[in-house]
């Protein structure tokens, strides 16, 4: 919500802004498309599809990716409500090295 607010601020000054992340996992590469997809986000991003960077990953990030032949990708941006990805529980478990629960009293 923040981050989308952020870019509110620039399309109403007039400010481009650029939304994107190396190193990010699913969930950071979806959350990137939901927020390039804002009016305010006008200069090129640096989204790509995480198999670039990881081989397995805990978010089940199903934006359709096209190559249009130039090197790019263009993603397909979510229409419903939130960021078009969802945690993959058995990923999750399969790639968590340390579990611990803490009890707050």
């Amino acid at each position: 919500i923040t981050a989308a607010r952020v870019l509110d601020h620039c399309e109403a000054a007039g400010v481009p802004a650029w939304v994107g992340g190396m190193l990010d996992g699913g969930l950071g590469r979806a959350a990137n498309l939901a927020l390039a997809a804002h009016p305010a986000a006008t200069v090129t991003g640096d989204i790509s599809g995480t198999a670039r960077f990881f081989t397995d990953d805990v978010v089940a990030f199903t934006a359709p990716v096209a190559d249009d032949h130039g090197g790019r990708l263009r993603f397909a941006v979510p229409t419903a409500p939130g960021i078009g990805a969802s945690i993959d529980p058995a990923a999750l478990r399969r790639l968590t090295r340390h579990h611990e629960t803490l009890t707050v009293t």
